[in-house]
């Protein structure tokens, strides 16, 4: 294995990681829903029910500015490298600033991580909730 194929690993497992988080976020707001209790006129949330929502509603955000960053910061870079070399260059490789990606690569474990608490806070009130 060289090192491309681990950077090539790398972006293919966080891309599907991505997807994993997102989709378990919308999952986690069905099991809210499911969860909620209803009167005539309105409903009602469970404190950590609400809760688990606000975090499952960050990652969300987490992710939406994940991809925004990037777009931004490459962006901006590609358009520094233009002005430097001129827009028709021959396709040579690009030195990407230091740390470019690591505002990326924070939201994105930021991301994975207040999915995971979310969940946890959901799994904990669903086993009290079959429980009792």
């Amino acid at each position: 294995m060289t090192l491309d194929d681990l950077w090539a690993d790398v972006r293919e497992l966080t891309g599907k990681l991505s997807e994993v988080a997102r989709q378990a976020a919308y999952a986690g707001f069905a099991v809210i829903w499911i969860f909620k209790t209803t009167t005539e006129t309105s409903y009602h949330l469970d404190r950590s029910l609400i809760l688990a929502g606000v975090l499952l509603a960050l990652a969300l955000g987490c992710d939406l500015a994940q991809y925004a960053v990037t777009v931004l910061l490459h962006w901006r870079n590609a358009h520094e490298e233009e002005r430097l070399r001129g827009v028709d260059y021959a396709g040579d490789d690009l030195t990407l600033p230091e740390g470019i990606n690591r505002g990326p690569y924070a939201l994105f474990a930021l991301k994975v991580a207040l999915v995971a608490v979310g969940y946890a806070i959901l799994i904990r009130y669903l086993v009290q909730a079959l429980v009792s």
